[in-house]
């Protein structure tokens, strides 16, 4: 072997440790993460038990409360609440748990954003 072709291997080898640090690494803070958050919130941020969390997915046939879609390990299930009472209403996909705050959770505006969508679609054609 030549020096450049040894020095390339070096390289790539000093690379893929480096990639594999860095992954044990993350996953070592998502695992004290969780550790933490299980510690300072055993029935998680809004106090629903994982039964009462399972209930309410299977209720839900494991699907977003809106758009339907189901829940996958891309598509994770957002705990929607009310930020009035801090009482929890449904599991939304990220989608529509950020498109209800946009909206200020106002059903009003919610009526009018889908008359707008209706009013366009019929003018297309559809």
């Amino acid at each position: 072997m030549n020096g450049s072709h040894t020095a390339k291997l070096m390289r790539e080898k000093l690379r893929k440790e480096k990639e594999l640090a860095v992954g044990r690494y993350r996953e070592f803070v998502v695992d004290k993460m969780r550790e933490h958050r299980d510690r300072h919130y055993p029935k998680g941020p809004y106090g629903l038990s994982i039964a009462t969390r399972e209930f309410m997915l299977e209720m839900q046939s494991h699907s977003c409360a809106i758009c339907r879609r189901p829940f996958t390990k891309k598509l994770k299930p957002c705990t929607d609440h009310c930020h009035d009472s801090g009482k929890v209403r449904a599991f939304l996909c990220n989608g529509c748990n950020t498109g209800l705050g946009f909206f200020r959770e106002s059903p009003e505006a919610l009526r009018r954003a889908a008359e707008y969508v209706e009013h366009h679609i019929t003018l297309r054609g559809e």
